[in-house]
């Protein structure tokens, strides 16, 4: 599931509660000088930011979990990477309580995600992949990018796959073997900061 946020620095949690009050009951959360704010598609995201940015520095991002993972027979999983399908770093990741198959990375971006989401059955592997973008305040109607099916391996779906569509490869093969990753409890694509 893909969410709205408003990330707001050097502000508190109860400031915009009485700044923003008009716009009705918000889920807010954060301390100190960093808030989220979760929308709905309904709210009016444009009128929100721009009292947030009154009174702080705020900007809009679009957030999405990297979850799932495989059984013996089946498998069901989501990845997420940026609109040109690369790997983004994780906002954050679970590291405690039950993660077998389970949420696992949440990404965001200011511009927009692409979900590849795949499941299994058998060797009957299904790949779906949608664009979800940001234009100015306002969020754009989700676009299914591909649909593919194949028989055999993650691999031999990639051929099934239009080679304009290449950008997306390496999301999709992600979500394709994480379908085959039993009590998965680890992100698969990801964008690792090398120390060195």
């Amino acid at each position: 599931m893909v969410d709205l946020q408003v990330v707001c620095k050097n502000v508190t949690a109860e400031e915009l509660r009485k700044v923003l009050k008009e716009f009705g009951e918000l889920e807010i959360e954060g301390k100190k000088q960093h808030v989220l704010i979760s929308l709905t598609r309904e709210q009016p995201t444009d009128k929100i930011l721009l009292k947030c940015r009154e009174h702080a520095y705020a900007y809009l991002r679009v957030v999405a979990w990297e979850e799932g993972g495989g059984l013996v027979r089946t498998g069901q999983a989501t990845c997420v990477a940026g609109v040109t399908g690369e790997p983004l770093k994780p906002i954050s990741v679970r590291v405690h309580g039950e993660r077998g198959n389970k949420k696992h990375a949440l990404f965001g971006s200011r511009n927009g995600l692409v979900m590849a989401e795949a499941s299994r059955l058998g060797e009957v592997y299904c790949v779906v992949v949608t664009e979800y973008r940001l234009e100015g305040f306002l969020f754009q109607d989700p676009e299914v990018v591909l649909e593919a099916k194949g028989t055999g391996s993650p691999e031999q779906v990639l051929d099934e796959i239009p080679p304009e569509k290449e950008m997306y490869f390496p999301v999709i093969l992600a979500a394709l073997k994480k379908t085959n990753c039993q009590y998965c409890i680890h992100a698969h694509y990801r964008r690792v900061e090398s120390h060195g």
